[in-house]
């Protein structure tokens, strides 16, 4: 008994030792709503814009590191800040949101979902590469946070286009009184590349 949990124990230890990403997820308003606008799953130390996520060896602590606006993470630090993995945190942005270290990403369903990885753009096997899954709740509305401005919206998808919409009122009912559509598509970038999916 006693060597098998030491087995477990240690599996734990490697597991998180060896946490390959960040889940991070962003809600509307207070984490307490429950309702996920977006979250992603981003690799360790990985530059996304101007923000970077590590875990401690224990994988109870997260780490944020936030950089000046250049994009590339190469310059001023501006902030360092870290939180309990599983608990509610606010970032600079006054957005509520919680994060957990993981060993791989598990891409939920009904969301739009965009792989960003390097290597050679296109390539066949750009999914041993992924830096960073960023994803967002297709089919859920959000209200806009201005009292004068009494908007709602969400976003739509299939397996080739992605819809937003825009309401004149909350709750995303009725005829939207304008909508984007735009093509799912692949693009090589300067720092990664992406693929766009929707996961229904």
């Amino acid at each position: 008994m006693k060597l098998l949990l030491s087995v477990i124990l240690l599996l734990t230890i490697i597991n998180f030792a060896y946490s390959a990403f960040v889940n991070v997820q962003r809600f509307d308003g207070e984490c307490s709503s429950n309702v996920v606008t977006d979250g992603q799953y981003i690799e360790e130390n990985f530059c996304d814009f101007d923000t970077t996520f590590s875990c401690s060896p224990d994988g109870n602590t997260i780490f944020v590191t936030e950089y000046d606006h250049r994009g590339d993470c190469k310059g001023r630090v501006q902030n360092v800040w870290n939180f309990t993995a599983n608990t509610c945190a606010t970032d600079r942005h006054n957005i509520s949101m919680t994060a957990s270290c993981v060993a791989t990403y598990d891409i939920p369903s009904n969301s739009l979902v965009r792989f960003d990885y390097t290597g050679q753009c296109n390539s066949t096997t750009w999914k041993n590469d992924i830096s960073n899954v960023f994803y967002n709740a297709v089919d859920v509305c959000t209200d806009s946070k201005d009292p004068n401005n009494q908007l709602s919206f969400n976003v739509i998808c299939n397996s080739t286009t992605l819809t937003q919409q825009i309401f004149n009122a909350p709750g995303c009912n009725g005829t939207p009184s304008m909508s984007h559509t735009f093509p799912l598509e692949s693009r090589c970038g300067w720092f990664s590349n992406s693929i766009t999916i929707c996961n229904n």
